[in-house]
């Protein structure tokens, strides 16, 4: 790995531990013995949420638009709201 990348990699994994927030992936910590280096996260079934949006927005229950929401308002807190979701 570069060394660009490699600083990349460790700038994005001390940017994902310091949020805490049940509804926002927990990012655990990074295995680099070995290339390739992994980021090691909490694991999410069911599919992107910019996908999930797209199939069920209409749908949806005050209660899950609430908890969207407040994943995206605690992500756009912390400015990283556009690195994490992205609209197409």
């Amino acid at each position: 790995m570069s060394p660009e990348n490699s600083l990349a990699l460790w700038k994005e994994a001390r940017v994902m531990q310091m949020y805490d927030h049940p509804n926002v992936v927990r990012m655990y910590g990074v295995a680099n013995d070995t290339e390739p280096f992994y980021l090691v996260m909490e694991l999410v079934t069911g599919g992107a949420l910019n996908d999930f949006l797209k199939k069920k927005a209409k749908t949806m229950t005050n209660s899950r638009r609430t908890q969207v929401l407040g994943s995206m308002f605690s992500l756009h807190e912390g400015n990283l709201f556009l690195r994490a979701f992205i609209v197409n």
